[in-house]
C-alpha cells in the first residue's frame, strides 16, 4: 500500500478523488489488515501442526499476491455497497 501511495504522489497525473472513494479505500485497507492478521495466525497454527516445506521466497510471493488480491476484492465489494 505504501508503494501505491508513493507512486500516486510521484505521478504527475492528478485524479479526482471524492470522500466516498477515500472512505471505501480506508475500509478496504482495514479489511485487508484484518485478513493479514488472521492469515498469519492460521499459518502459524498450520506450521505448528505440520511444517511448511515451501521455500520462503515462494511463500512470501504467494502471501504478497494474496494480500494484493484481498485488497482488490474487498475494495471492489465495498465499492458496490457504498
Amino acid at each position: 500500500m505504501l508503494a501505491v501511495i508513493t507512486l500516486q504522489v510521484i505521478s504527475k497525473k492528478k485524479r479526482l478523488v471524492d470522500e466516498r472513494m477515500e472512505f471505501v479505500a480506508s475500509k478496504a485497507s482495514r479489511i485487508t489488515f484484518i485478513i493479514i492478521i488472521l492469515a498469519a495466525f492460521i499459518i502459524m497454527v498450520i506450521d505448528g501442526l505440520k511444517p511448511i516445506v515451501v521455500p520462503y521466497s515462494y511463500f512470501m510471493s504467494y502471501f504478497i499476491c494474496g494480500i494484493v488480491l484481498a485488497n482488490l476484492v474487498s475494495y471492489k465489494i465495498l465499492l458496490r455497497f457504498y
